[in-house]
Formats: C-alpha cells, sequence, structure tokens
C-alpha cells in the first residue's frame, strides 16, 4: 500500500487513521479529537470495522463528516 491508502477506525472511542506498510501492518498516522459516541450506531459499527479510504481528499472529506 503507498501513503495515499488509509483506513479510518475507532479506537478506544475515538477516531484514528492509520495506513499500510509492505508488511500489511497498520501505522498510526493521526488520532483525531472526535469521540463516536456521539455518531449513529451505523457510523460506529463501520468505524469498529474500519473504513478503507484512498486518496487525501478523500480522507479529508470523511474525517470532515463526522466532526
Amino acid at each position: 500500500m503507498c501513503n495515499e491508502h488509509y483506513i479510518v477506525k475507532s479506537v478506544d472511542g475515538m477516531i484514528n487513521v492509520y495506513n499500510k506498510n509492505e508488511s500489511n501492518e497498520e501505522n498510526l498516522v493521526y488520532e483525531t479529537k472526535i469521540f463516536t459516541k456521539y455518531l449513529p450506531k451505523e457510523d460506529q459499527t463501520k468505524l469498529k470495522e474500519g473504513i478503507n479510504i484512498i486518496g487525501k481528499e478523500n480522507l479529508s472529506s470523511l474525517i470532515e463528516d463526522y466532526e
């Protein structure tokens, strides 16, 4: 995976952004200050599983949707 492939997921009740390296290991890119408990249950479920995003613009747009 390249640095344009991201995984957005919930960890300890907050949204974090990861990318994967060549070994398929997830590396934390950054932690948001967005609490998932205020989001609809459907979004919480998706974030627990992880949402794959390609591109920084798409990532920014998704994060803005949750803010």
